[in-house]
């Protein structure tokens, strides 16, 4: 069944190639629908059957074509018109469905961007390795660090990791005595730890979708809010501990060099394990090695014998038949002394070999033993954060909270979870029974996560009623209930896990790794990995101009070199092909990349003298290196003091030269237009 909501004749003339399928029109794929559609592309999608609860009303006219069928028949997609598609996103509540659904697109359309929602981390990243421009996300794992910080409270925003590296988002409200008030404008928040994202002020406009649109040189008063990205503990790794997974890493290659290398980094990683692992590989080679020599011994002492009768006759000496092979002392036995020896060796190494073993068993059992029997930590007392279902949200939201060293308790009507770290206290049983056992009255927030709209609105109702005070993060599935709720709990942060999730889909969608997301406020900040090729909206660019000609915020640099990682690179670099790169985007930002639609730079900047030569001299290097022009261009401006510097550029990069110019004795200032 066809359904064709459609009738602009300009959306469907638009460029064909620039279009997308969703198959799977539940909440997820709703909501990735309403995402795509931001980034001006023609969607179709394909379900098994119609939806009963459009959650956006307007979403079947934003489709291009509703198809009822399979989406893994290659005649449904054909149908669909997957030859035309960019991307196509898997999102359907069925795993396997997905999976099989992407091995028939990949069939069809092998250059197709593949999105699919999948759990399995093993198999996603084996088909990444097979099926090439592939992404795989749970919206469970994508969207749970939300929840996890909204249960924090204060300053801290948003927690996430580029590879081993942490970064937290903080929300800091300026009061009056505060360290960053009165004494700093806001561009010295810069730091080698720390980039700002946006500076409010009272009554001021509202949070910007552009995270560079904050003014550098605004002094920072008592009632403004800072929004900024700190990291932390930071170590510049060699190239082989680099965060950033290579993409042909973990293939062998087909060379027999590259299978030489790639054998002897396997070995080389278990032989660094040690303990068990490394016991286990000695033992074994000793074994094939005593296996071997035993064989062609026993072989050549019996030459009437086939070779499996020696290789029969080493294993049964080493299994501790000694007496039943060369037990009998006749003086015409056909194995000499040394014979007799080595046949000696091969039972005591068979002994050694049987008791390692026991011990290896004895150990798991024991440690399974003691697993079992290791009993969970009490409730904290106070200030901790209670967890109200353990779900795949749940599970994962404990688990960052435990990593963060948070005090945390969490309620579950299910049975013992053996994914649950053991230093983590967990009650078992009805909710209502369970609060009376949390200390609600002094917990610092309530995570409420379980599957159901109605008994997380129930759960919070209960602990409102035992702590007026307590910090509420409540899970909602309907887009209705979020409003109600928030109405009903003023100071409640209400989060849709699909609404989140789908803004890393929707991304995705063009190429883009979305690492991780937090929220800023009321939008949605998404941690966004690209890789540069060559033609590309960002390939060739200052990185001044990717962050205030897009108003993305650069985290980490990895050149393609494969030298180490740079944070928060300088924004004179310019990006090449092969380079890797780690920003900050808002969804705005990454339409923007996406089209090619970039900022134009509206300031610029007069070059008044230069002290002498020498300053002259490094003044013409700093403005080709910062600026991007050619050096003998920026020698000549220092040539016809006083001069502008040919070309506008943007307000930060701006300041930025004057400030660089200044430390070598070159004057300048800004020759602010208008719309400066």
């Amino acid at each position: 069944m066809d359904m064709d909501p459609s009738d602009n004749p300009s959306e469907t003339n638009s460029n064909d190639s620039n279009r997308v399928l969703v198959c799977g029109l539940g909440s997820l794929g709703q909501y990735s629908v309403a995402a795509l559609k931001a980034f001006g592309v023609l969607v179709s999608a394909i379900d098994l059957t119609e939806p009963e609860l459009w959650e956006i009303p307007e979403l079947p006219q934003l489709l291009e074509q509703i198809i009822i069928a399979d989406c893994r028949q290659a005649s449904v997609l054909e149908r669909a018109g997957i030859h035309r598609c960019r991307a196509v996103l898997l999102v359907t509540s069925n795993e396997r469905a997905n999976l099989e659904g992407a091995f028939a697109v990949r069939a069809l359309n092998p250059q197709a961007r593949l999105v699919v929602r999948s759990s399995k981390q093993n198999l996603n990243s084996l088909l990444n390795q097979q099926f090439g421009n592939f992404a795989a996300y749970e919206a469970t794992e994508v969207t749970a660090p939300a929840f996890a910080i909204a249960a924090l409270g204060g300053d801290v925003i948003g927690w996430f990791k580029v590879g081993d590296q942490p970064f937290r988002a903080i929300k800091h409200p300026v009061a009056e005595g505060d360290v960053w008030c009165n004494r700093k404008v806001v561009e010295e928040l810069n730091t080698s730890f720390r980039r700002v994202l946006a500076h409010l002020t009272p009554g001021g406009s509202p949070l910007p979708s552009d995270l560079s649109a904050w003014k550098p040189d605004q002094p920072i008063q008592p009632g403004d809010v800072v929004f900024a990205l700190e990291a932390s503990d930071w170590r510049a790794l060699p190239p082989g501990m680099a965060p950033f997974p290579s993409r042909t890493e973990s293939k062998p290659g087909r060379s027999p060099w590259r299978l030489w290398q790639w054998l002897r980094d396997q070995v080389g990683r278990i032989w660094k394990t040690g303990g068990p692992r490394r016991v286990v590989v000695v033992a074994g080679l000793f074994v094939a090695a005593l296996l071997s020599v035993g064989t062609l011994l026993f072989w050549f002492a019996v030459p009437d014998q086939e070779p499996l009768d020696g290789f029969f006759t080493t294993i049964i000496l080493i299994l501790g038949g000694y007496g039943d092979v060369l037990g009998e002392l006749d003086p015409g036995s056909p194995f000499p002394w040394w014979l007799r020896l080595f046949g000696l060796l091969l039972t005591l190494t068979g002994i050694a070999l049987v008791g390692l073993i026991y011990g290896f068993i004895t150990e798991h059992l024991l440690s399974m033993q003691f697993q079992f029997l290791a009993r969970r930590p009490p409730v904290p007392r106070q200030n901790h954060i209670v967890i109200v279902g353990l779900g795949g949200v749940g599970r994962r939201v404990a688990g960052i909270l435990h990593e963060l060293h948070w005090p945390l308790v969490a309620l579950t009507t299910q049975g013992s979870d053996p994914n649950i770290p053991a230093q983590i206290p967990v009650v078992q049983g009805k909710i209502a029974d369970a609060l009376t056992k949390v200390n609600l009255a002094a917990a610092k927030s309530v995570v409420i996560v379980t599957r159901d709209d109605l008994d997380n609105l129930e759960v919070a109702l209960m602990a409102r009623q035992v702590n007026p005070r307590v910090n509420l993060v409540i899970r909602t599935f309907d887009p209705g209930m979020d409003a109600h709720i928030a109405k009903l709990f003023p100071a409640t942060q209400v989060l849709c896990t699909n609404a989140l999730a789908a803004e890393v889909f929707a991304g995705a969608a063009f190429g883009e790794h979305i690492l991780g997301l937090f929220r800023m406020d009321e939008q949605t900040v998404l941690v966004t990995e690209y890789f540069i090729e060559t033609g590309d909206t960002l390939c060739g660019r200052l990185l001044a101009e990717i962050a205030y000609g897009y108003g993305v915020t650069p985290l980490i640099h990895r050149p393609r070199d494969d030298s180490p990682p740079v944070l928060f690179p300088v924004n004179e670099l310019r990006l090449v092909a092969g380079d890797r790169l780690v920003v900050l985007a808002t969804i705005d930002s990454l339409q923007r990349i996406e089209r090619g639609e970039v900022r134009l730079p509206d300031c610029q900047v007069l070059v008044e003298k230069a002290s002498n030569a020498d300053a002259a001299f490094a003044g013409g290097n700093l403005i080709a290196q910062i600026v991007g022009c050619e050096l003998s261009e920026a020698r000549q401006v220092l040539e016809q003091l006083p001069t502008s510097i040919p070309g506008l550029l943007y307000r930060h990069q701006a300041r930025h030269l004057i400030r660089q110019l200044s430390r070598v004795r070159v004057y300048s200032r800004l020759v602010a237009p208008e719309s400066c």
